[in-house]
């Protein structure tokens, strides 16, 4: 993947804060860029070479809930000294940012300054419900 490949990740509804409906405005909790523990601290992405940011939100809205998607590049998570790999497990294009070893306080840290690079770019893709 290149540095400027767009990482999507999926954003579950309650992760919204307020109900106004434009990207430029659309303003989502550091949750969404927050690993846990059960995730073995691995954010699970879509690898954007392989998947738009619309695609990512159909292919997971197949099992799962999503309010739209949000989208970092692989420069700006090593600008946060996060690694990315695309692990293909469970599909082809599944990657990860990986926040082992790190602190809460460090990972609620970079989770925030992830949040607002993409708050910055705008959510990259809101489906018409929202």
């Amino acid at each position: 993947m290149k540095e400027e490949t767009l990482l999507h990740r999926q954003i579950h509804p309650t992760f919204i804060l307020g109900k106004i409906i434009s990207a430029q405005v659309f303003e989502i909790s550091s949750q969404v860029f927050t690993p846990t523990p059960k995730d073995d601290f691995k954010l699970s992405v879509y690898n954007g070479e392989k998947f738009t940011p619309k695609e990512s939100y159909e292919h997971y809205t197949k099992e799962l809930v999503s309010a739209g998607t949000a989208s970092v590049t692989i420069r700006e998570c090593k600008s946060q000294v996060l690694n990315v790999t695309e692990d293909n497990d469970p599909f082809d294009g599944h990657s990860y940012i990986d926040y082992t070893g790190l602190s809460n306080g460090e990972i609620k840290a970079k989770a925030k300054k992830l949040k607002a690079i993409a708050i910055t770019r705008g959510l990259t893709y809101i489906p018409e419900e929202y």
